[in-house]
């Protein structure tokens, strides 16, 4: 038996590997896990407030566009576009008439070209996300253009 090796056929060096760690372990454990645990978490929290903004961005465009096809009919009112921006944007809560542009007024010709604005304010939830715009909310904006048939 070779005594002068790695130790792997050593009884005594493989109890030496499987013992539990000490109690002064433990302790060291624990500041560990509370010094790397906040990090974590906020870096989980900046990852699910990204996924709400590009959420938004995304209901934004799609109820733009979904207003702007709704308003290429030339009886469709003002009014009307409003109602399917709120409709379709519903994951955006309550957007008020201040917030929806349409451009031409109505009523439209034929042949005019339909724009429709809506803007948005996103708050994140997580300070240091909200930090790099300077803490208010960010203004994110959808638009589409569509002819009037």
């Amino acid at each position: 038996m070779n005594t002068h090796g790695s130790g792997a056929g050593n009884p005594a060096r493989i109890g030496f590997l499987a013992r539990r760690p000490s109690r002064s372990c433990h302790g060291q454990t624990l500041v560990e896990f509370g010094l790397v645990l906040p990090m974590v978490l906020l870096l989980l929290l900046g990852v699910v407030d990204f996924g709400r903004g590009v959420s938004a961005y995304v209901s934004l465009a799609h109820a733009a566009r979904e207003a702007a096809r709704s308003g290429i009919y030339p009886t469709a009112t003002d009014a009307d576009i409003r109602n399917t921006v709120r409709s379709q944007g519903l994951m955006l809560g309550s957007l008020g008439d201040g917030s929806i542009s349409i451009s031409p007024e109505y009523p439209r010709n034929s042949g005019d070209n339909l724009q429709v604005v809506i803007t948005y304010d996103f708050s994140a939830a997580t300070p240091l996300l909200s930090s790099l715009w300077g803490g208010t909310p960010l203004r994110m904006t959808g638009a589409a253009s569509m002819r009037v048939e």
